[in-house]
């Protein structure tokens, strides 16, 4: 078990809860109807990002959920602080709130929970367990906080401040978060988002008993034809290569930038019989939809397994297999495929 994760993921779960009875308690205060209703939604997808914390903090008690921070310690630190400084405790004896009060408690409340830990959370639940999105219903959520001022806030000059800083902070966070782990020329995970990412898939593969796949796949003399096309040309091809691959491989598969001009598809669920057959394909729509004067080749390295032990160190020795195998492809010539055994 990962404790440290744990121990966010039940701070992220106690902030959400303190926000879902703030808002509740709005709504009871509430004279206007569309405002009680309002702030009923409000505190009901509080307590959706409240189950939202709880189901991953299940797979953390289970071992199944790795560290996905850099900094736990900052985080949890963070969170804590966070955790004091909103306690509703205060508001929640105190004596009926006015509409503008409401807000200001909202607006204070939601500044600080656009901590990146939430947003890289949110990310990660969408991958994991391939269910809707929560960082797209989060993103509904604060428009609807920012729609409900404008309707009922409009005499308060400070309150539009608050909302316009909101939305510069949870937009900038989210950028600053994707960043983070895609690579800026394709668009495709970077080479930290492709290991953060199959990190996780690889414990849900143990998990399920599932053999899961590494194909790695290098543009045919790519030092050469960078000298020779220069960059924009060559990112151009880097583009189309990465859009094709995105079109070819299911929704669960990932794809991310390894180095250079070397690319990895992870399959955290495969027949090992199957890869090939979608390495050729690739390397029949690369000849047929990338043109070029000097045609675009890939080779292919190919490995698969079941991680029944330490994930971290066989999920790294099916990768080196791929690697080795994807020398071997390169030193056969160009367009080459090798599965490794």
């Amino acid at each position: 078990m990962n404790h440290a994760m744990l121990k966010i993921l039940n701070l992220c779960a106690e902030l959400d809860e303190q926000a879902e009875q703030l808002y509740q308690y709005c709504a009871n205060a509430s004279d206007v109807p569309e405002m009680k209703a309002f702030w009923e939604q409000m505190s009901s997808e509080e307590s959706d990002h409240v189950s939202i914390w709880n189901k991953l903090a299940k797979l953390a008690e289970l071992g199944l959920i790795p560290q996905i921070f850099d900094n736990p310690e900052e985080v949890k630190h963070d969170l804590a602080a966070m955790l004091e400084q909103i306690s509703t405790s205060h508001v929640l004896g105190s004596e009926k709130l006015k509409p503008s009060q409401m807000f200001h408690y909202a607006f204070r409340l939601e500044l600080q929970m656009l901590h990146p830990a939430f947003i890289t959370l949110f990310q990660f639940y969408e991958n994991i367990l391939e269910e809707k999105s929560p960082e797209r219903d989060y993103t509904i959520h604060v428009g609807r906080l920012l729609n409900a001022l404008r309707q009922y806030g409009q005499d308060e000059p400070e309150l539009k401040i608050f909302a316009d800083t909101l939305q510069r902070i949870y937009r900038d966070n989210k950028k600053l978060a994707l960043q983070s782990k895609v690579d800026g020329v394709t668009g495709a995970l970077n080479r930290r988002g492709l290991f953060d990412s199959i990190t996780t898939f690889a414990y849900f593969a143990q998990r399920n008993k599932n053999h899961l796949g590494v194909m790695l796949l290098e543009i045919d003399d790519y030092n050469a034809l960078a000298q020779t096309q220069g960059a924009r040309e060559v990112n151009k091809k880097l583009q189309s290569l990465v859009k094709l691959l995105q079109e070819d491989v299911r929704k669960s598969d990932l794809i991310g930038r390894y180095e250079d001009g070397k690319f990895m598809i992870f399959l955290p669920q495969v027949e090992p019989s199957a890869m090939v057959n979608i390495a050729e394909a690739v390397q029949r729509r690369i000849k047929t939809e990338i043109p070029s004067e000097d045609p675009l080749t890939v080779s292919f390295g190919l490995a698969h397994g079941q991680i029944d032990g330490q994930v971290i160190e066989q999920l790294h020795e099916i990768i080196k297999k791929a690697e080795n195998a994807l020398a071997q492809a390169a030193k056969k010539g160009e367009n080459q495929i090798l599965q490794a055994d």
